[in-house]
């Protein structure tokens, strides 16, 4: 009897104190995840040109406009959230093809049906290669 008494006092201890050490440890995905997420090289995108790189599964489209100013926002339209936006050199805007709304450079709604800009995230050059850092 003795033996039971300790064995189920053992295992209340036990059940109380995993909260305690779940609370204590650093969320997984922070463990898992860099603070900077490699996109591109310098090279890998022509001026007034942009590429599709993921950010933690999310499309983000990476622009470079003209001199080395490079630019990284979300591509998925906020209207609908099912339509990939596009990157439009000759506009320069990030533009939707269902149902025609554009973004400028900066993520700002410059034609509807969106009314909620994009999300941006700071882009990061070290030597020749291009970084995105995800959001806190």
């Amino acid at each position: 009897m003795t033996g039971v008494a300790s064995g189920l006092g053992l295992l209340a201890a036990g059940g109380l104190g995993l909260p305690i050490i779940g609370f204590l440890m650093p969320p997984k995905k922070d463990l898992l995840t860099p603070n900077l997420v490699r996109g591109a090289r310098t090279d890998e995108i022509p001026e007034n040109d942009a590429k599709v790189v993921r950010l933690l599964g999310e499309p983000v489209l990476l622009i470079h406009q003209s001199g080395q100013r490079y630019f990284a926002l979300s591509a998925i339209c906020t209207h609908m959230r099912v339509c990939q936006l596009e990157w439009s050199g000759e506009r320069q805007q990030l533009v939707c093809p269902c149902h025609g709304g554009a973004f400028d450079l900066h993520g700002n709604v410059v034609q509807g049906p969106p009314s909620i800009p994009l999300p941006a995230y700071d882009v990061e050059r070290v030597g020749g290669e291009l970084f995105v850092r995800r959001k806190g």
